[in-house]
């Protein structure tokens, strides 16, 4: 038995190779992570392990290999590690004989892939499958999203800042999966700082605004990473992106940056430093000041979204929508991809509810559009929709509330 015991910050973490079989640990949650992209999953699992354990409770933490350091930077350091495997079906494999090892009772599981949750409901255990949007496909069995895992998991919770509807069409396409629309997670000193930003603490925000001189000029922060363009992420590498949506987000940032040079006063402009690398052709005119970040603390970029004139963001789901609803960020959204896990028809959704301004990402004039926008009735009467929209479903359908009914009944 090959058992490699880390210390690492005063905390164990086995990790957990082809082949190893640990001794049973009795845990009554466990949390499984991973096998996604992005930074999401990793927030929100991070956010629900902290405010579980402000509830009692004393979760294990599972993931692969490669999400290590995402867990990292959100203050979570894992439990076990697995090996992330070459295909679907050899990840099956290794998950399995893991998570065997873990007397657990109930699995929260981030993602809409099943490794995990396949064991839950193969072992009569209750699972919460939690994601922002619902499973790409429903495939087979040894796919990473099986059907028959979905109809039998305890629930599928939706995360969403807003009391989205799914349309008839899209209900009936899922028929047998029981879903939810839920709050995104908070624990408690997240939602102080979420708190303190939404009231003005001008010594927060201010602070921040003088590191990244923001000094009268508008500025844009665009809510995109670097995943939908990294190659390495294509279904052909065993990843999950499609080539179309690679080329979408390809179109969405050149459109961008270049109707953004023809504005009339350029704006301050805040890109991911490896996405800024990608276009660095289409920003040397430099008319636009982009400031590049790359890893800053969570907390500061939270704020920095809070600081700035606009978020531009390429989904109304996500766990960065949130935030800045929450915080009292001014924010709009380009839906990129389109026809990306029902998120064109849920911005569509919330702009008819007056939460958000869509633009087309690939619109004719799109920079001077945005920066137009700053400023505008809707921009500041949108703002106080989205707050109290957040207030409601974090009241009335609490993501962490709906978790302990599952595991307490």
């Amino acid at each position: 038995m090959n058992l490699n015991w880390l210390k690492k910050k005063g905390l164990n973490m086995l990790v957990l190779e082809d082949g190893d079989v640990g001794k049973t640990m009795t845990h009554n949650i466990l949390i499984f992570t991973g096998f996604v992209g992005g930074h999401g999953g990793a927030i929100k699992a991070s956010r629900t392990y902290k405010a579980l354990q402000e509830q009692g409770e004393n979760p294990i933490l599972v993931t692969e290999s490669s999400y290590v350091p995402k867990l990292n930077r959100f203050g979570l350091i894992p439990d076990i590690i697995i090996e992330k495997g070459s295909s679907s079906e050899d990840s099956h494999r290794r998950v399995k004989p893991v998570l065997d090892s873990v007397d657990y009772s109930t699995m929260i599981s981030f993602g809409p892939r099943t490794f995990g949750p396949r064991h839950a409901v193969e072992n009569d255990k209750k699972v919460v499958i939690v994601d922002g949007g619902l499973p790409p496909f429903l495939g087979q069995l040894n796919t990473d999203h099986e059907k028959d895992v979905y109809s039998q998991a305890t629930l599928y919770a939706l995360t969403c800042h807003f009391p989205w509807e799914m349309p008839t069409d899209v209900e009936e396409m899922y028929g047998g999966i029981t879903t939810e629309v839920l709050s995104q997670p908070l624990d408690k000193r997240t939602e102080e700082h979420f708190k303190s930003l939404k009231s003005g603490d001008t010594n927060i925000v201010d602070d921040v605004r003088r590191k990244f001189g923001l000094n009268g000029r508008k500025s844009l922060f665009i809510q995109i990473g670097y995943s939908l363009f990294d190659e390495r992420n294509f279904e052909s590498n065993g990843g999950w992106l499609k080539r179309q949506e690679y080329d979408l987000a390809h179109e969405f940032i050149i459109n961008l940056l270049e109707t953004l040079q023809q504005t009339e006063e350029p704006p301050i402009v805040f890109l991911d430093a490896s996405v800024s690398a990608k276009f660095e052709r289409y920003i040397s005119d430099k008319r636009i000041d982009v400031q590049v970040y790359s890893f800053l603390p969570a907390d500061e970029m939270v704020t920095l979204s809070r600081a700035v004139d606009l978020n531009v963001s390429r989904c109304m789901r996500g766990v960065t929508q949130f935030q800045i609803s929450a915080t009292g960020g001014y924010d709009v959204v380009c839906p990129c991809p389109t026809d990306y896990m029902h998120e064109d028809i849920s911005v569509t959704f919330a702009e008819n509810l007056g939460l958000i301004r869509q633009f087309p990402f690939n619109m004719g004039e799109l920079g001077s559009s945005l920066v137009e926008y700053v400023g505008s009735d809707h921009y500041h009467f949108s703002k106080e929709r989205r707050m109290e929209s957040w207030k409601q479903m974090n009241e009335k359908r609490n993501l962490i509330k709906r978790i302990l009914e599952v595991h307490q009944s």
